[in-house]
């Protein structure tokens, strides 16, 4: 592990162990602005040696503690993983395939903002242009298991016959219409007749681990 990863875990787990595992509250405490803690942890700003000598006096810590290789941090987890072009369990939960992704990538507090668990996310490795334009590039996302229902303007990862489809979905009193990557019309119907799409979805993208939230 790179210093800053080692860094960042060790700051994760001391915000959990003193602060009920939130920066809001560690910021808060110290009166300090939160949200160059937050690209800290998502890597968007460096973790040098003077932030960390900083972090470590306002949380009380001998000098050096964030440098220490963590014994017991959890610095991974594992997530069921499904690649485009091989074959889709029925449900995605059930893959016997696993991706391990770290806590610097996605972290707890990234999550709990997006009212996501482990448990209920996966990660789907894409090797095609199935992305909106402004999420035009190949890469690994994380997805939410479907939950049954739409949430209008969110895109969605379709399984038809082995074949992944993503679709921005719009919702209206009458209709859902589905849009493709150029938000070109695909399907509309009404939404008596939702249920012969939803056998279909496997879930709402969430967290591209190259790009955004969406």
């Amino acid at each position: 592990m790179e210093l800053s990863e080692i860094r960042i875990a060790n700051f994760l787990s001391y915000i959990k162990e003193f602060f009920d595992n939130s920066i809001n509250k560690f910021a808060k405490v110290n009166n300090i602005n939160v949200n160059q803690y937050y690209a800290i942890v998502r890597g968007e700003r460096p973790f040098g040696d003077k932030v960390a000598r900083n972090i470590e006096h306002l949380m009380g810590l001998d000098a050096g503690d964030l440098d220490k290789n963590p014994n017991n941090n959890e610095l991974t987890f594992e997530c069921p993983l499904i690649i485009e072009g091989e074959p889709i369990p029925k449900d995605p939960m059930a893959s016997l395939l696993k991706r391990k992704i770290s806590s610097q990538a996605l972290p707890n507090f990234l999550l709990e903002q997006m009212g996501l668990t482990k448990r209920n996310i996966f990660i789907i490795e894409l090797k095609t242009s199935l992305f909106p334009p402004a999420f035009n590039e190949k890469g690994v996302w994380v997805v939410e298991k479907f939950s049954g229902y739409f949430i209008s303007n969110k895109y969605y990862l379709f399984n038809d016959n082995n074949n992944l489809f993503i679709y921005k979905v719009e919702k209206n009193i009458s209709t859902t219409i589905l849009f493709d990557c150029n938000n070109k019309v695909i399907l509309k119907i009404s939404n008596d007749e939702e249920n012969s799409i939803l056998k279909c979805v496997i879930g709402r993208l969430r967290y591209g681990l190259s790009g955004g939230v969406m």
